[in-house]
């Protein structure tokens, strides 16, 4: 619906203004936790600062299709643009799945907490795969049901 591509516009511009603040207050992202992580010898990569800007770069291209979708006389092409930000959402977990670590120890770091470490990066990288899976399947599935249902013949309900 109209409402719901306007919200989902909206959110998607606050998502990307609260990723943009996050190096400057990086609280809003970790909460109490920040403290935390802060007393343990752990960093994260040096690559974090490229695949953020890549992310950063991945949500601004989605903004026109989420513009553009909200245009009435583009019928036909919504299901498209709309397929077109799947693919741009994919583009984002292929840059995650892609970085393998995310932490990295510093100085001081024992031996076991190294080990748990290298399962932490590990766990976090199968969970981007998991719901990069998840992303593919929905976006094989919306365009099944894009060719699929014109094919299919509609009855009158009375």
């Amino acid at each position: 619906s109209l409402t719901s591509g306007w919200a989902d516009l909206i959110v998607h511009i606050l998502g990307i203004l609260w990723l943009l603040i996050i190096p400057y207050k990086p609280v809003l992202l970790l909460g109490p936790g920040l403290g935390y992580l802060r007393g343990m010898p752990v960093g994260l990569t040096p690559e974090w600062h490229i695949f953020y800007w890549q992310i950063i770069g991945l949500l601004a291209l989605m903004l026109p299709l989420k513009a553009a979708s909200l245009y009435r006389p583009l019928g036909k092409w919504r299901n498209g643009l709309q397929i077109a930000e799947q693919l741009l959402g994919i583009g984002i977990l292929v840059v995650l799945v892609a970085a393998r670590t995310y932490f990295t120890p510093e100085p001081g770091l024992l031996p076991h907490n190294l080990e748990f470490l290298v399962f932490f990066n590990s766990l976090l990288n199968l969970g981007f795969k998991i719901g990069l899976v998840v992303r593919v399947f929905k976006l094989l599935w919306d365009i099944w049901k894009m060719f699929a249902e014109p094919a299919v013949p509609r009855t009158a309900m009375v």
